[in-house]
């Protein structure tokens, strides 16, 4: 007889709010198993990207292994952020924990005009930059740590001339001596950012249009 205690995942992902049949009375195996999975993607492919993994195949691995380091690692990035969480769910219990992490889970930055223009004296993160022709590197954009960029953004020289006219580059910021402690000693990521340039495809140069040939103005008679 198939119960509830045999599938620990099932109390997880109703806690979860997943969408597939996670009855358990009456059903077989292999159903079970089925419902568990099309949580577990359904699950990685919204939230993959706010945390710790490269993509969501990764997600789906670690849940697979772990539901609760996997939920935890999709969640944030840091690693003790990630045991955090994990202590939580000892502390506050499964619901709670869950819709906690929920409702704090980053929105992901789709446009250059969402980032701010510089991070904060005390925050980590990555910086934009351009050097000028005095020789001097100015700031045009801001990534905090924990930005999570929805897809490749699309910028034009129309938009930015900096990043087409000047040299440019990423800079990682850790936060300083002066700093907090509790900013201060925080676990640093690598930070996995790139640019790429690409040339707009030429549009066909038309031929121009014949102009007709005049007429010869005829002679005087």
């Amino acid at each position: 007889v198939e119960t509830l205690e045999n599938y620990p995942d099932v109390s997880f992902y109703k806690a979860l709010n997943c969408s597939a049949d996670l009855s358990v009375d009456g059903r077989n195996n292999s159903d079970i198993k089925d419902s568990i999975k099309e949580c577990r993607t359904d699950f990685c492919e919204e939230y993959w990207m706010d945390g710790y993994y490269a993509n969501v195949e990764q997600c789906i691995a670690a849940m697979k292994d772990d539901t609760f380091q996997g939920f935890c690692a999709a969640m944030r990035s840091a690693p003790i952020d990630i045991e955090e969480c994990l202590f939580n769910f000892q502390i506050d219990g499964l619901e709670y924990t869950i819709q906690k992490y929920l409702e704090t889970a980053p929105a992901c930055i789709s446009t250059y005009e969402e980032l701010p223009d510089d991070l904060g004296s005390c925050q980590g993160g990555i910086k934009l930059q351009y050097e000028n022709p005095s020789g001097t590197w100015n700031t045009l954009k801001g990534i905090p740590d924990g930005t999570v960029i929805c897809e490749d953004i699309d910028i034009t020289r129309c938009e930015v001339p900096e990043l087409f006219n000047y040299r440019v580059r990423l800079l990682q910021i850790t936060p300083g001596v002066l700093c907090p402690p509790t900013t201060k000693c925080k676990t640093v990521d690598a930070a996995f950012t790139s640019i790429s340039f690409e040339y707009p495809t030429p549009f066909p140069t038309p031929n121009p249009t014949p102009y007709p040939t005049p007429e010869p103005t005829p002679e005087p008679t």
